[in-house]
């Protein structure tokens, strides 16, 4: 379950100790790790995680899988549309 922090422009923060926000053609996914930066365009999500705050870590196709599907929900959860981006 998710929940917006402030109506229009907040963090949509979740329940399972995560939160999200929208950038400019990006969507921030941030834990208790750091904030991490998707590509978000026309309804495509780019399945790579940048680390743009935080102490660095090294993540796991594994663990970035489980980023992407929690980033997904979240943007459906919305009432958006959002397909994974596969070359």
């Amino acid at each position: 379950m998710f929940k917006r922090r402030w109506r229009w422009f907040g963090q949509l923060i979740s329940e399972e100790g995560f939160s999200l926000r929208y950038g400019h053609k990006s969507i921030y996914y941030i834990d208790e790790r750091g904030r991490f930066e998707f590509g978000l365009e026309d309804g495509f999500l780019f399945p790579t995680a940048f680390q743009i705050a935080g102490t660095p870590v090294q993540l796991s196709p594994s663990e970035v899988e489980v980023m992407t599907d929690r980033v997904i929900r979240g943007i459906r959860a919305e009432g958006h549309t959002v397909e994974l981006y596969k070359k």
